[in-house]
């Protein structure tokens, strides 16, 4: 007999909900404020990207993506907290739950 798909949903919005939230708040954003804040006037190398003290079209695009990530990701956080609570069914790696003991 299959089980029904209507799992928990609220574990996978607060997961990814909080990786964005990290990733674009603390990626993007402080980040990208803290190494230009840290550079000298000459900039430095970092990989294959030079950093300046100045604020460049890079860093503002980075910055928007990542208040955009920080968006969706509260959002996320927010669908979690609202969503009704289920039960939480983990599967195994060919999708198959495991057994249910309320059926026969």
């Amino acid at each position: 007999m299959e089980r029904s798909q209507d799992g928990n949903r609220r574990a996978g919005y607060f997961v990814a909900g909080s990786v964005l939230l990290l990733a674009g708040l603390g990626g993007a954003i402080l980040l990208n404020l803290l190494l230009h804040a840290l550079a000298p006037v000459s900039g430095f190398d970092l990989y294959f990207f030079r950093v300046y003290p100045g604020w460049s079209a890079y860093a503002t695009v980075a910055a928007g993506i990542g208040v955009l990530a920080t968006l969706v990701g509260s959002g996320m956080i927010y669908l979690g907290w609202t969503t009704p609570r289920g039960k939480l069914y983990l599967f195994d790696t060919e999708g198959h739950y495991p057994p249910d003991p309320e059926q026969p």
